[in-house]
């Protein structure tokens, strides 16, 4: 999910539930089937409430639908 909600995790009911909003995820490309060895990408999030891949010098906007698919099949 795109939003994290804590009230199940804290033990006082009486405290302000803390709630984190996903605004960017890092992504490292296997290569050669090593975790020692890829590239690095990640997605972030503008205040408008934009995706966008970014990519060594490139940066390209993605829908959220793809960049949520995405982020739950690699998971």
């Amino acid at each position: 999910p795109s939003v994290l909600n804590m009230t199940p995790f804290m033990s006082n009911e009486g405290d302000k539930a803390p709630r984190y909003e996903l605004y960017g995820v890092i992504v490292h490309v296997d290569m050669l089937n090593s975790s020692f060895f890829g590239h690095y990408i990640c997605y972030v999030k503008d205040f408008g409430g934009f995706w966008y891949k970014i990519d060594d010098s490139q940066v390209n906007k993605r829908k959220k639908t793809k960049i949520i698919m995405f982020f739950c099949i690699i998971i």
